[in-house]
């Protein structure tokens, strides 16, 4: 089957496509190369969501390619943990943590104020932050 039909069946499935069954797929159809060890020594990648699912994973691989990676999420305990997983207690500089709700308008507003006094630059941004719930609810703020 063609590279472009079997994608296009993983986006009208919608979870194939953006669970671990997509990229492995992909990888395949499109003979994907894994990154170089250090691939991403020097840059810094920002990850929202970062303390669970694929922003966990996500950050667990960026930093694996040597990258400085910037944790966002709503769970202090939980960014304090991934940290010390990630860096140890040697290597805390690597990876800077930033509380926010991505929900609340006025906490992106600040996080995203801090993360700017803070980092000279950003080479990777990965906007991971969201969640699905069965019923509409409203942010503080008024947002989705």
């Amino acid at each position: 089957m063609h590279a472009a039909a079997v994608d296009a069946l993983l986006e009208l499935a919608v979870v194939p496509s953006f669970s671990a069954i997509g990229p492995r797929l992909r990888r395949r159809l499109w003979a994907w190369p894994d990154p170089a060890p250090g691939a991403l020594q020097g840059r810094t990648a920002l990850v929202t969501g970062a303390t669970g699912g694929l922003g966990r994973a996500t950050a667990d691989a960026l930093a694996r390619l040597g990258a400085r990676v910037v944790l966002v999420g709503r769970d202090a305990a939980r960014l304090e943990a991934l940290r010390t997983e990630l860096g140890g207690d040697h290597d805390r500089d690597r990876f800077p943590v930033h509380l926010a709700d991505m929900a609340d308008l006025a906490s992106v507003r600040a996080v995203a104020a801090a993360i700017a006094a803070s980092e000279a630059s950003l080479d990777l941004v990965v906007d991971n932050a969201g969640a699905i719930y069965p019923d509409r609810r409203a942010a503080p703020g008024g947002s989705e």
